[in-house]
Parts: structure tokens; sequence; C-alpha cells
């Protein structure tokens, strides 16, 4: 009774685990659309009196979008093992 028990709570513990990173990814990804959609306005705002500026705002947006992307390939790869982790118990 106390193996299946544990193997219950283990398993319940695994998927606590990847609910709360997957949540916490998608809270990340769209905290960083905010900001992203901040920096597009405000570029908008500066571009016509400093280019420069604009370009590294630019840049800027560009960097965040790439570590979204990263963030949900590590996610994706991350809940793969948990779910094939979880299938083995």
């Amino acid at each position: 009774m106390s193996i299946v028990g544990s193997r219950r709570f283990n398993n319940t513990t695994k998927m606590v685990e990847k609910t709360l990173m997957v949540e916490g990814a998608q809270n990340a990804t769209r905290l960083i659309y905010n900001v992203t959609q901040t920096i597009g306005e405000m570029k908008v705002d500066i571009e016509p009196y400093d280019k420069g500026v604009a370009r590294r705002l630019d840049n800027t947006t560009t960097k965040l979008n790439k570590a979204t992307i990263t963030l949900l390939d590590a996610v994706h790869d991350h809940k793969s093992l948990f779910d094939s982790f979880l299938r083995t118990l």
C-alpha cells in the first residue's frame, strides 16, 4: 500500500511541477509580448527624432522575441521529458 501511495505522490508531484513550469513559461511569454508591444509604440514615437535609438529598440525587440522562442523550446523539451517519465510510472 505504501508503494502505491508513494508512486501516486511522486506522480502528482511531477504533474504539479510540469504544470508550474508550463504556466510560468506562458506568463513569461505574455509579459515579453507586452514589453515588445510597448517598445514598438515607443519606437514609433522616437523614430522621427532619433533613428539610432529606434534601431536599438528594434534590436531589443528581436532579442526578446528570440528569448521567447528559446524559452518555449526549452519548456517543450522538458515537458516531453516529464511526459515520458510519467508514462513509466
